[in-house]
């Protein structure tokens, strides 16, 4: 968890915050392409936090926003998603939620 700052939205492969796949700054509405960086982080979410106090973000399927999708709730975590939630996030936002 202390790889996460303030005011970020971050992203793990691993459940309890391990292997760190974004942390990006809250408030930002367009779609980040954050996990297709040819580094085999796409598609391999286990766990998030959220340390903003004023932005929900959302992951999605599709890096246009489409597909399935989980909220990242503001001043929330989740260090083990349940298997309908784990590994298909592509692509984020850090505001406006789903």
């Amino acid at each position: 968890m202390s790889q996460c700052a303030d005011n970020k939205v971050c992203v793990w492969g691993n459940n309890d915050y391990e292997w760190l796949l974004a942390a990006q700054l809250h408030g930002q509405r367009s779609w980040l392409d954050v996990f297709n960086n040819g580094k085999g982080e796409n598609n391999q979410n286990d766990s998030w936090a959220n340390k903003s106090s004023r932005h929900d973000g959302c992951g999605v399927d599709k890096v246009d926003g489409g597909g399935d999708r989980i909220t990242f709730w503001r001043d929330s975590r989740d260090p083990d998603l349940a298997w309908f939630n784990s590994n298909f996030v592509s692509a984020m936002r850090t505001t406006n939620g789903c």
